[in-house]
């Protein structure tokens, strides 16, 4: 996992790798960030969630089993895919906040 870890953030472009570096590793405060880098908070935020985002796209597509290696190894049990009922919010079913009393 180190290995991969390291070459997710090795991955990011520059801007982002520092705004994560401060962050993450010197546990900076945003503001403290910001003013490191010489940017606004809002762009600090910003940047944190995109290297964030991307570290974690980047390790979840090195962790997850390839398509031809989906199933192979879990048997019958687990091949079968399991059904989800979930309803997409519309304004029909969806909940509102006025009391209709």
């Amino acid at each position: 996992m180190d290995n991969t870890l390291r070459r997710a953030i090795e991955g990011l472009s520059v801007k982002y790798r520092e705004v994560l570096f401060l962050r993450d590793v010197k546990n900076l405060n945003t503001a403290e960030t910001a003013w490191v880098l010489g940017i606004t908070v809002g762009a600090a935020r910003s940047r944190l969630l995109k290297a964030r985002m991307q570290v974690r796209d980047a390790l979840a597509s090195g962790l997850l089993p390839k398509p031809s290696e989906k199933n192979s190894d879990l048997g019958n049990s687990c091949a079968r895919e399991i059904p989800c009922k979930f309803r997409v919010p519309t304004l029909r079913n969806s909940f509102s906040l006025v009391d209709k009393n």
